[in-house]
């Protein structure tokens, strides 16, 4: 997985993560997701789930491009709140579409920590661990 990561073309990764999640939370119901109870609460460790990843893949992306150089922390902090950002449009177009779905705040709360934590995580863990694998690959070039 990451091989394929480090040799798609800048922004792809992105790209699909945003269409994903724009397909899972603004069509009427995908793939049956409404019937999925696993427990109390599995909405909101879903939606804190897919912003987390999609907050993960959009940072890696942007520092796989700004490489050999450290992106600097407001680039963070803007991937950051685009997801936040994006979280609560989501729940606006799914209120104003009216095809079933509702906005709920607890919706757009779960969306925006899981962009707040895949900053603290990248920025702090994986951005670093990912400059290593890069600098390796350049030297075996």
């Amino acid at each position: 997985m990451r091989r394929l990561f480090l040799k798609l073309p800048y922004g792809i990764a992105s790209i699909l993560i945003l269409a994903v999640i724009l397909f899972l939370t603004l069509t009427p119901d995908p793939m049956g997701a409404h019937d999925i109870t696993l427990f109390p609460g599995f909405d909101k460790v879903a939606h804190f789930i897919m912003f987390f990843i999609a907050g993960c893949i959009f940072t890696l992306d942007v520092a796989k491009m700004r490489f050999p150089h450290r992106p600097r922390l407001d680039l963070f902090i803007a991937i950051t709140l685009f997801g936040i950002v994006l979280g609560g449009v989501i729940e606006l177009l799914q209120d104003a579409m009216q095809y079933g779905r509702d906005k709920d705040l607890i919706d757009f709360i779960a969306d925006s920590l899981g962009s707040i934590a895949a900053f603290a995580i990248c920025y702090y863990y994986l951005v670093p661990q990912l400059r290593i694998i890069l600098k390796r690959g350049k030297s075996d070039n």
